[in-house]
């Protein structure tokens, strides 16, 4: 089915949604909000602040009211603020994620994160950092609880770079050293 946008006329590539402009993409799995032809905009996981984006761009774009004619704009604008900021922070914790490195290692001698046994005698802890492999320490596998250790450092230097969004081996951790901070 149709839906007029701006001043162009598309069809839905997949499922509709309940608001102008607002699109269901199975490819990506999640609500896409469409302008103009090539004009696409990110990916929503929840139908309604797909809507709310969209009714934010025609208003100030188009000077129309199209989606939400119940908000005024400093109803609309104080919604629009909210969305975005919430995807800054999923953002944020999807990149600081991303850069620890991946999930999985492919030669993994490790049941923990940033862990790995080297040469047979020593287990070691490294971490990614602004694209750079930052060295933490190194235990001997003679000592007892070597690679839990090398975990445990990990952890640290993780909290130290990565604050609230580092990808933790024992994240009950986090919440003993917040409140040995308090």
């Amino acid at each position: 089915m149709p839906c007029k946008v701006g001043v162009k006329v598309m069809k839905k590539e997949s499922a509709t949604s309940q608001y102008q402009g607002v699109y269901y993409s199975a490819d990506m799995q999640k609500w896409v909000v469409e302008m103009e032809k090539h004009d696409r905009h990110p990916g929503f996981y929840d139908e309604r602040e797909a809507g709310i984006y969209a009714e934010y761009f025609y208003r100030h774009i188009y000077g129309k009211t199209v989606n939400f004619p119940e908000l005024d704009n400093t109803a609309l604008f104080s919604e629009y603020e909210r969305i975005m900021s919430k995807r800054e922070i999923e953002q944020a914790i999807s990149r600081s994620a991303a850069r620890q490195g991946p999930k999985k290692h492919t030669k993994k001698t490790s049941k923990y994160f940033g862990v790995f046994l080297k040469d047979g005698s020593r287990w070691v802890a490294r971490i990614q950092y602004r694209n750079k492999s930052i060295y933490i320490c190194s235990f001997s596998t003679n000592q007892i609880n070597a690679e839990k250790m090398a975990a445990l450092a990990y952890d640290e230097k993780a909290m130290e770079l990565y604050g609230e969004n580092a990808k933790l081996n024992f994240p009950e951790n986090r919440e003993r050293k917040a409140s040995v901070k308090q």
